[in-house]
């Protein structure tokens, strides 16, 4: 079957900062409107009500989604699996796929995800204690920032391919990220807003160049028959696993290595794994062409 790939499909991938955005946006004009005392006590639980409101509309929309059109041509056609998760994975040969994806592409996404995006925003509240409101203005400014980024990488990856883009966004967190965060160290105290802000722009770049083309080759990676179980377990289990337990282990390093900057190794060392698994077994989902719109998938 064939498969249109277009980067406006980066903006399915620019989605979750847009969230992370408007939920530091509501934090601090709830914070504001009732006052840090108020908000401490019991505001905090405002913004989640107010949550419930994009809850319903996402479920109305979701209740409403049509089959892609090359599923629904499968199905209609009678070429659907019947068993779609032996058909992913009941041959050693599956599993290898498996394997490649989990610590080829998704593991490390997972944890730049977690750390550029998640886990930032408390290195700046409880590591280097700035004022929640300071915090999420930076953390918001942060985001802001990189929205744009998101069209652009997704029109580059039509031209170069997915694994050079994803492997490049990996390489470059593991030259960046230390000093980075090394950096945020140094200009947190006096606090430096605007320096903070880019630092904090600058760590979520190398996630950005990973995530952006994600969905793009998973989706290429696998026949339309099987697709939709074939990417589920690898990532989900990438950033249930190894995204989800990154505050637990980070914690942990901090108070074994004594180092504000400890936890960067359980990150690092994932990224690392993705880099080298990638550039052995992860082949690209598609070739460059010279028309960046319409790509093939088996």
């Amino acid at each position: 079957g064939q498969v249109e790939m277009k980067a406006v499909n980066a903006y399915i991938q620019l989605t979750p900062t847009i969230g992370l955005f408007a939920s530091s946006a509501i934090v601090l004009a709830v914070r504001g409107a009732l006052g840090a005392a108020a908000f401490s006590d019991w505001g905090w639980r405002v913004p989640f009500l107010i949550s419930l409101v994009f809850v319903a509309i996402s479920y109305y929309i979701r209740v409403r989604l049509e089959e892609s059109p090359v599923f629904a041509e499968l199905k209609a056609q009678g070429r659907t699996s019947p068993s779609p998760i032996r058909e992913s994975y009941a041959t050693p040969e599956r599993w290898k796929v498996f394997a490649t994806v989990l610590f080829g592409v998704t593991a490390g996404q997972a944890v730049l995800a977690q750390t550029t995006q998640v886990y930032v925003l408390f290195f700046l509240q409880r590591v280097l204690a700035l004022p929640p409101d300071t915090s999420y203005r930076i953390m918001a400014g942060g985001l802001l920032l990189v929205m744009p980024l998101f069209p652009l990488l997704g029109a580059m990856s039509d031209r170069v391919g997915r694994k050079p883009m994803m492997l490049a966004g990996h390489v470059l967190a593991l030259v960046l990220l230390y000093p980075i965060y090394k950096a945020m160290t140094l200009v947190a105290d006096p606090v430096r807003p605007v320096v903070l802000t880019l630092l904090v722009f600058a760590q979520m770049v190398p996630f950005v160049i990973v995530y952006t083309p994600l969905a793009a080759f998973l989706v290429e990676a696998f026949p339309p028959r099987i697709r939709y179980t074939s990417i589920s377990l690898p990532y989900n289990l990438g950033n249930g696993w190894f995204g989800g337990l990154l505050p637990l282990i980070a914690t942990a390093l901090v108070e074994v290595t004594g180092s504000r900057l400890g936890w960067l190794a359980y990150p690092l060392g994932i990224v690392a794994v993705t880099v080298v698994v990638a550039s052995l077994f992860v082949r690209d989902s598609r070739s460059p062409v010279e028309d960046a719109g319409l790509v093939t998938a088996d």
